[in-house]
């Protein structure tokens, strides 16, 4: 416990007190402070070793450092909420997340941007299809987009023709990024969307 920083004392003692016969194996994530004086992170699978009898007679411990993936966390959060202030602030630029299902994407999220330049409320399209929001010869392509952006991990950007929801067509400006795990895989598309001018 002195490794441990107090505040973190509470939560490492309950999950030992959670180890019993009932529940031999537990595993916990906890800070720990070096000689050095930096804190760090470590993770902990606990077993519990019985006798015949069915009494604790060892803990066995493994534990290994994960300070890394704490950070890439802690990156992916402050990440994520930067995205999310945008996307919520932004009237006049789309932002619409998807998935990576070729023709068979589907919208996952749905700015109050969006909701202006398309006229569907997020509540009408979030689980939808992608391809509403398209006209078809511009929509045909969206797997090549999908595959650049996943080989290269750049964003795709080109001019589509998209739909409002009465049925009026525009032109747009429409840029994918792409959006990755702690791992750095992909795991769905950011789309970016702004109108572009009547004129010419």
């Amino acid at each position: 416990m002195p490794l441990i920083p107090g505040e973190d004392h509470k939560r490492v003692e309950e999950y030992f007190e959670s180890l019993r016969p009932d529940n031999p194996v537990t595993s916990h994530e906890h800070r720990v402070i070096t000689p050095s004086g930096e804190i760090r992170w470590q993770e902990w699978t606990n077993h519990m070793i019985l006798d015949n009898e069915g009494q604790c007679v060892e803990i066995q411990a493994m534990g290994r450092d994960i300070t890394d993936r704490k950070h890439a966390e802690e990156a992916l959060r402050q990440s994520e909420k930067r995205i999310r202030d945008i996307f919520d602030a932004a009237t006049t630029v789309s932002f619409i997340k998807t998935d990576l299902d070729g023709l068979d994407t589907r919208i996952l999220e749905f700015s109050r941007g969006a909701e202006n330049i398309f006229g569907y409320p997020r509540d009408e399209v979030v689980g939808e299809p992608l391809g509403m929001l398209y006209m078809p010869e511009s929509f045909e392509g969206f797997p090549r987009v999908i595959e650049s952006v996943r080989k290269t991990g750049k964003p795709f950007t080109r001019r589509v023709t998209l739909t409002r929801r009465s049925g009026e067509p525009f032109q747009a400006l429409a840029t994918s990024y792409p959006i990755c795990d702690v791992k750095g895989e992909m795991t769905g598309l950011l789309g970016v969307c702004i109108k572009l001018s009547e004129n010419p």
